[in-house]
Protein backbone atom coordinates (compact mmCIF):
# COMPACT_ATOMS: atom_id res chain seq x y z
CA UNK A 1 0.00 0.00 0.00
CA UNK A 2 2.95 2.32 0.48
CA UNK A 3 4.03 1.88 -3.15
CA UNK A 4 0.58 2.95 -4.31
CA UNK A 5 0.22 5.71 -1.67
CA UNK A 6 -3.10 4.26 -0.53
CA UNK A 7 -4.44 5.56 2.78
CA UNK A 8 -7.33 4.52 5.02
CA UNK A 9 -10.51 6.57 4.71
CA UNK A 10 -10.75 9.26 7.40
CA UNK A 11 -13.65 11.50 8.42
CA UNK A 12 -12.67 14.35 6.10
CA UNK A 13 -12.57 12.16 2.99
CA UNK A 14 -15.77 10.42 4.03
CA UNK A 15 -17.66 13.70 4.34
CA UNK A 16 -16.28 15.12 1.09
CA UNK A 17 -16.68 12.09 -1.18
CA UNK A 18 -18.21 8.90 0.23
CA UNK A 19 -21.19 10.47 1.96
CA UNK A 20 -22.45 11.86 -1.35
CA UNK A 21 -22.35 8.38 -2.90
CA UNK A 22 -24.24 6.94 0.05
CA UNK A 23 -26.91 9.65 -0.23
CA UNK A 24 -27.39 8.57 -3.86
CA UNK A 25 -28.07 5.02 -2.68
CA UNK A 26 -24.70 3.38 -3.37
CA UNK A 27 -23.27 0.92 -0.83
CA UNK A 28 -19.80 2.29 -0.07
CA UNK A 29 -19.13 0.43 3.19
CA UNK A 30 -16.60 -1.94 1.57
CA UNK A 31 -14.38 0.93 0.40
CA UNK A 32 -12.02 1.48 3.30
CA UNK A 33 -8.97 2.81 1.42
CA UNK A 34 -8.45 5.68 -0.97
CA UNK A 35 -5.90 7.48 -3.09
CA UNK A 36 -6.09 11.02 -4.44
CA UNK A 37 -5.44 11.38 -8.17
CA UNK A 38 -5.43 15.12 -8.67
CA UNK A 39 -8.75 16.29 -7.27
CA UNK A 40 -10.42 12.90 -7.70
CA UNK A 41 -10.52 10.32 -4.93
CA UNK A 42 -10.03 6.71 -6.03
CA UNK A 43 -11.55 4.27 -3.55
CA UNK A 44 -10.35 0.70 -3.03
CA UNK A 45 -11.83 -2.18 -1.07
CA UNK A 46 -9.69 -4.64 0.86
CA UNK A 47 -11.02 -7.43 -1.34
CA UNK A 48 -9.83 -5.67 -4.51
CA UNK A 49 -6.37 -5.02 -3.07
CA UNK A 50 -5.96 -8.62 -1.91
CA UNK A 51 -7.33 -10.10 -5.14
CA UNK A 52 -4.91 -8.37 -7.54
CA UNK A 53 -1.12 -8.57 -7.63
CA UNK A 54 1.04 -5.52 -6.97
CA UNK A 55 2.12 -5.40 -10.64
CA UNK A 56 -1.50 -5.20 -11.80
CA UNK A 57 -2.26 -2.51 -9.25
CA UNK A 58 0.79 -0.45 -10.28
CA UNK A 59 -0.17 -0.72 -13.95
CA UNK A 60 -3.74 0.40 -13.21
CA UNK A 61 -2.34 3.26 -11.12
CA UNK A 62 -0.25 4.49 -14.07
CA UNK A 63 -3.35 4.45 -16.31
CA UNK A 64 -5.39 6.34 -13.71
CA UNK A 65 -2.60 8.87 -13.28
CA UNK A 66 -2.62 9.61 -17.02
CA UNK A 67 -6.41 9.98 -17.07
CA UNK A 68 -6.80 12.15 -13.97
CA UNK A 69 -3.55 14.18 -14.27
CA UNK A 70 -3.17 15.12 -17.94
CA UNK A 71 -0.08 16.96 -19.13
CA UNK A 72 -0.09 20.70 -19.72
CA UNK A 73 -0.01 20.24 -23.49
CA UNK A 74 -3.09 17.99 -23.48
CA UNK A 75 -4.93 20.52 -21.29
CA UNK A 76 -4.07 23.32 -23.72
CA UNK A 77 -5.11 21.26 -26.73
CA UNK A 78 -8.45 20.52 -25.10
CA UNK A 79 -8.94 24.24 -24.41
CA UNK A 80 -8.00 25.13 -27.99
CA UNK A 81 -10.58 22.69 -29.32
CA UNK A 82 -13.19 24.27 -27.04
CA UNK A 83 -12.28 27.79 -28.15
CA UNK A 84 -12.31 26.79 -31.81
CA UNK A 85 -15.74 25.18 -31.43
CA UNK A 86 -17.10 28.22 -29.57
CA UNK A 87 -15.91 30.79 -32.12
CA UNK A 88 -16.89 28.68 -35.09
CA UNK A 89 -20.55 28.58 -34.10
CA UNK A 90 -20.94 32.13 -32.79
Amino acid sequence: MKKLNIQPVNDKVYLQHLRQWELLGQDMTAHKNYKMCGDTAMFYSDEYLNKHSIDTLLEADKRNHKVFNPTLISKLLRKCDTWWFRFRYM
